[in-house]
């Protein structure tokens, strides 16, 4: 077995190469079973003829779980509570007020001797908040909006 980074023989089952310091299948300028030199975006070796992997790109550690922000939309998104989670503070802000509004204004048309426009704009404004949230939710789970808050 070669050192893809440095192309030196490696010693069989060893994590790291001890000529470079670089862990065992990282690189790509090498193939790691003829130790032939190869460009970084060949697919296959054209010497001996073997397929190298593709390095799978990984998550980073912070990101945010698509799946579950869709769920908390899904259930309570008329808050914004999945816009918290994937780190969009403003607009989840913006959505809770709006879809806490029916709550308030229950209370003020309350204030002012039960008035039933304050109740009706209420829930209108929740119902605003909903399918925000709906379509936001549809947007989550189809994949269309990948990106957390930091962009991850």
């Amino acid at each position: 077995m070669y050192c893809r980074a440095c192309g030196k023989e490696m010693v069989n089952n060893s994590s790291v190469c001890m000529s470079c310091g670089v862990p065992a299948g990282r690189g790509k300028r090498f193939c790691p079973v003829c130790g032939a030199k190869s460009e970084e975006e060949a697919v296959y070796c054209v010497k001996c003829g073997i397929g190298f992997t593709p390095v799978q790109p990984q998550a980073p550690k912070n990101a945010k779980s698509r799946v579950a922000a869709g769920v908390m939309g899904f259930f309570v998104g008329f808050l914004g509570v999945h816009n918290f989670y994937l780190g969009y503070t403003v607009k989840a802000i913006f959505q809770l007020v709006l879809g806490l509004a029916w709550l308030w204004m229950i209370f003020i048309g309350a204030l002012i001797g039960g008035s039933a426009a304050c109740i009706l704009l209420g829930m209108l404004m929740s119902l605003a908040s909903a399918i925000w949230a709906f379509i936001e939710v549809i947007l989550l789970l189809c994949g269309v909006k990948n990106t957390d808050g930091k962009g991850n």
